[in-house]
């Protein structure tokens, strides 16, 4: 028996694309020649059981303390997964926490590996002291989701040498059908899934952007008849998050009476993909509600609020994207004309784009090998 242990508490916080990695890297453990027992930290264990109930879990904080020593200790190593761990956009988290889980897997002895994250352009001098000081030299192989990704870890220390480039964990995820019905007397209705998030840093990249999207999304209700139905990814009920986007630009809309809201639940990422193949089109400023998008072949309109969600777009050869700080109504008007008209072209793209990245998710072995 070897253990491992994820000791990042990502999961379990309320955002439904994390929990699609995690059964991505339960996937990718699958079939391994050894016999793995992999613990891992979560801030809700019970959700996290019901949704990959192959994987043990202990609270990241909170709950038994005896576990997470017991985790820590008698592991063989430590896993960083899934995420964009390089990143400073909401300031000193992550880095700072992951240099902290680094130092301690230093002291005890313990290789640790990041498998299948993503990465954003440092803005702070003390995180790039933090890679190229800590991180660089310690981190034992990474797995990254794209070639860009490996490209800033070069730049900011990190041996090539130890860099494989994957693809994100949650590919490994198979596509649903939808659950969502159609009465058969009423005319169809175009339905369109839309993932906004009121982050902070949104704002500040563009004061105008609900105002905006709201006026957007009036032209879809009113000349094509579309319902809008918004989702959430992120399911906290801080003002900053999807629901509390989703208000404002409903309040914005004068066609917000064709809006409604999926329930701001927490979701499986089954449930999530189910719900976005009962729509015909997704907008969204989320990384992962693109990906889920992908996975079920629905053509979506990707609002870059960062760096990853440029990647995607780029591993996917998918032009139909712009940045928040860009957005212009006419603009997305046109990539929606041209959304529309191409739907089923575009879908066949979508589904042989997926089938290129579910392969190359499988490269993310490497990191966990590195550390075997």
């Amino acid at each position: 028996m070897t253990r491992l242990t994820v000791p990042w508490g990502i999961f379990g916080y309320g955002n439904i694309g994390d929990e699609a990695m995690l059964q991505g890297f339960a996937t990718l453990l699958r079939g391994h020649p050894r016999k793995l027992r992999v613990s891992v930290a979560s801030q809700n264990p019970q959700h996290d059981s019901a949704v990959e109930p192959s994987l043990r879990y202990f609270h990241a904080a909170g709950g038994n303390p005896l576990r997470r020593r017991f985790a820590s200790l008698f592991s063989r190593a430590w896993l960083v997964v899934g995420d964009t761990p390089v990143t400073d956009v909401l300031g000193s988290w992550p880095l700072e926490g992951l240099n902290a889980i680094v130092r301690s897997a230093q002291r005890h002895g313990k290789p640790i590996a990041f498998v299948g994250g993503g990465s954003e352009p440092l803005r702070q001098q003390r995180s790039l002291q933090i890679v190229s000081e800590m991180l660089a030299p310690t981190v034992t192989h990474w797995s990254v989701r794209a070639e860009s990704d490996k490209e800033r870890l070069v730049g900011y220390g990190v041996d090539p040498g130890r860099i494989t480039v994957a693809a994100d964990l949650a590919w490994l995820v198979r596509p649903v059908e939808s659950s969502v019905g159609e009465n058969p007397l009423t005319p169809r209705r175009p339905r369109i899934a839309v993932n906004l998030t009121n982050e902070a840093f949104v704002s500040r990249l563009n004061p105008r952007i609900f105002v905006v999207l709201a006026r957007f999304l009036d032209v879809l209700a009113a000349e094509y008849g579309a319902r809008i139905v918004f989702v959430s990814n992120e399911v906290r009920s801080d003002e900053q998050f999807d629901q509390a986007a989703a208000r404002l630009v409903i309040a914005m809309m004068r066609c917000g009476n064709e809006t409604c809201k999926a329930p701001n639940r927490y979701f499986p990422p089954q449930e999530m993909l189910s719900l976005i193949a009962g729509c015909d089109f997704v907008i969204t400023m989320r990384y992962h509600c693109c990906l889920f998008a992908a996975l079920q072949s629905i053509p979506f309109l990707a609002l870059k609020r960062s760096s990853k969600l440029g990647d995607i777009c780029n591993d996917l050869a998918w032009p139909f994207a712009v940045d928040i700080a860009d957005l212009d109504e006419g603009r997305l008007v046109d990539l929606f004309i041209h959304l529309h008209r191409e739907k089923s072209r575009l879908a066949e793209h979508l589904s042989q784009k997926v089938a290129i990245l579910r392969e190359r998710s499988w490269r993310n072995r490497a990191a966990i090998e590195a550390v075997l």
